[in-house]
């Protein structure tokens, strides 16, 4: 059964706050987001890894260069990624574009991209359990805070995947 949970109103993170090993730091004054990316980034080389028991992912609402969505995947020491033109809904067909893997790091981040390229929020997050991995397929159920059930992504052509969620 797949389900939609609304997102509580005190669990958006303020500007100016920074994530770091799933908790909130709220910073006085502002820092870049390239500040906030390299200091995460260096203090997950310098702490040893804990694999979480089951992948993460995170789907992050990005405003540059237009309002879209990336769907992120734990796999490995990256992030597989797709952008979505909308999030996912119970009962939605998307289409997705493959994107570059991203590190690790955006699974617990908020808070402005270096290179003017926007900003971006965790519209939903938390952990998924693969069902079906083929080159063409992949299949996963999701249990997030938002969004918790099957999605099944279905390669369309080189870079365009077709998403349904609760299908």
């Amino acid at each position: 059964m797949c389900q939609l949970q609304p997102l509580q109103p005190h669990s958006l993170h303020p500007p100016g706050s920074r994530i770091i090993e799933r908790h909130r730091l709220t910073v006085p004054g502002s820092l870049s987001g390239n500040q906030n990316l390299r200091e995460i980034d260096a203090r997950r080389h310098s702490e040893p890894y804990e694999k979480a028991e089951m992948p993460r992912y995170a789907i992050l609402e990005h405003d540059h260069p237009s309002l879209h969505w990336d769907f992120m995947l734990e796999s490995g020491d990256v992030l597989r990624t797709w952008r979505l033109t909308v999030p996912p809904q119970p009962g939605a067909t998307i289409t997705a574009t493959a994107a570059f893997d991203h590190r690790r790091i955006y699974l617990d981040y908020e808070g402005t991209v270096s290179g003017n390229r926007g900003r971006v929020v965790r519209w939903d997050h938390g952990t998924f359990a693969w069902q079906q991995t083929e080159a063409d397929r992949l299949a996963l159920e999701l249990n997030g805070v938002r969004l918790r059930g099957v999605l099944v992504l279905e390669r369309a052509d080189a870079d365009k995947w077709i998403l349904r969620f609760g299908d």
